[in-house]
């Protein structure tokens, strides 16, 4: 402990605090970062939570914005030119109201309305399960750098790692088999399409619409992971928009360490990042820092 009283920080992190402005991150308070690592009892006592899109995924790819699971549907040569039109019109229109100063309750209200536009445009161009394997092959996603090592050791540490995502369940899974990384018992919580089982095609959604605002851990309750976390007190979570801070509700949490993947309008919002999650990484960082972390809470 300092002569002030206070602790001094661990030399791994004091490196990650000394290079914060050349290394893409910000830690308002190491101090209180370091604490919460202090209450996390063992690894018998945590799981990770994280967002998906452009935040497991990266935000820029080949110099060009990364793809969601949802715009990968979009841009697929398998869907007609004028879905993609009206899709490209739905992005256009709500996702400025997504990321802007407008009062929550506008906002909510905007998310769903883009939503189940966005699924019932889906389903009458004739989306099919047929068409999944050739979705997640197009170009313009790509994991973030040190993604599969983070779900590779939250694997081999046993660690659960869950995905809430607002996009889709069904794309989600087969990206994730396609990478060739699904014995590494990553549970998404999403977006589940409905297909028919004769001809294939989309006919629907199963489960409550899940939007960037409202997706949290009251959608684990009684399904298969559940059993897996309901015990454990202790959470990383990982996430790209101030409101992915709430995924841990739902969840009987003591800690919650948080860390944010500021991607988009980067100065403008940082202070607003620094104030809600515990770390900030800045413009498509690596997963470094939250590999490191996870050692050290190990």
């Amino acid at each position: 402990m300092a002569a002030n009283g206070v602790h001094q920080l661990p030399a791994w992190l004091q490196a990650w605090v000394d290079g914060m402005r050349t290394c893409k991150m910000v830690i308002k308070s190491p101090q209180a970062l370091l604490a919460k690592m202090a209450r996390v009892k063992a690894r018998q006592d945590l799981h990770i939570v994280a967002d998906f899109d452009m935040t497991i995924t990266k935000f820029h790819v080949d110099g060009d914005r990364g793809k969601s699971s949802h715009r990968l549907v979009e841009d697929s040569n398998m869907m007609k030119p004028e879905y993609r039109e009206k899709s490209k019109a739905l992005f256009n229109h709500y996702y400025p109201i997504e990321i802007s100063d407008a009062p929550m309750e506008t906002k909510v209200a905007s998310m769903v309305e883009w939503w189940t536009k966005a699924h019932e445009l889906m389903k009458d161009e004739g989306f099919t399960c047929h068409h999944l394997q050739d979705v997640v092959r197009s170009p313009g996603i790509a994991l973030r750098d040190g993604a599969p090592d983070l779900m590779r050791l939250a694997h081999d540490r046993g660690v659960p790692f869950h995905i809430f995502s607002a996009g889709l369940y069904d794309v989600i899974h087969a990206y994730i088999n396609y990478l060739g990384l699904s014995d590494l018992d990553v549970h998404v919580v999403s977006n589940m399409m409905v297909f028919d089982e004769t001809t294939g095609a989309l006919v629907g959604f199963k489960g409550s619409l899940i939007h960037t605002f409202n997706k949290n851990g009251t959608a684990l309750h009684g399904s298969p992971g559940w059993s897996t976390i309901k015990n454990r007190k202790s959470v990383l979570l990982l996430g790209d928009s101030l409101s992915d801070v709430n995924m841990s509700a739902g969840l009987e949490n003591d800690t919650v360490i948080t860390i944010g993947f500021l991607n988009d309008r980067i100065e403008e919002r940082k202070p607003a990042f620094a104030d809600t999650f515990d770390v900030v990484l800045l413009d498509d960082a690596p997963m470094d820092f939250v590999l490191e972390l996870m050692t050290h809470l190990l």
